[in-house]
């Protein structure tokens, strides 16, 4: 990594916890702190992502260094996103500076009590379909048993 100035946004879920508590951290970038005591599940819930804000940081020894502090548990990253700002532009072809925009952090999936619902009902029909599909193949080949198997069977021993 050359040195420079960076943005930097990390992504993280958490795939394992699914309690309030079970697993506390911080996160530094460059010896900042980005997020400070963060607990997933309590804010966004199992399987939901979530994105930190932007940091900006300079890098002076061509490392990023990225450092997670438990508190309780371990902490987690799912992954990262490192832009390099570009290089300063002459005076005479300089933009005017912009105020930043600024997105709200949205989860990309329902509510967690209201996804787990939906996977459980889902799961469930699936299951009633695969009954039914067991039941009428054995109800048609019984069937078939029963109006061809049988007398030939009875034939075939002599009764």
């Amino acid at each position: 990594m050359t040195n420079g100035t960076y943005s930097v946004e990390l992504h993280l879920v958490e795939l394992f916890q699914t309690a309030a508590n079970a697993r506390r951290f911080s996160i530094a970038v460059e010896g900042t702190t980005v997020v400070n005591n963060i607990d997933l599940f309590a804010m966004v819930g199992h399987d939901v992502d979530y994105s930190t804000p932007k940091a900006t940081t300079s890098v002076n020894d061509r490392s990023l260094t990225v450092t997670v502090t438990k508190t309780t548990d371990n902490g987690t990253l799912s992954g990262n996103l490192v832009r390099r700002f570009p290089r300063p532009a002459p005076a005479a072809l300089a933009r005017p500076a912009q105020a930043p925009v600024r997105h709200p952090v949205r989860a990309l999936h329902p509510a967690p009590a209201r996804l787990r619902a939906q996977q459980l009902l889902k799961l469930e029909l699936v299951r009633r379909q695969q009954q039914w599909r067991l039941f009428w193949r054995a109800a048609v080949w019984i069937g078939c048993f029963a109006l061809l198997g049988l007398p030939l069977l009875g034939r075939r021993i002599g009764i």
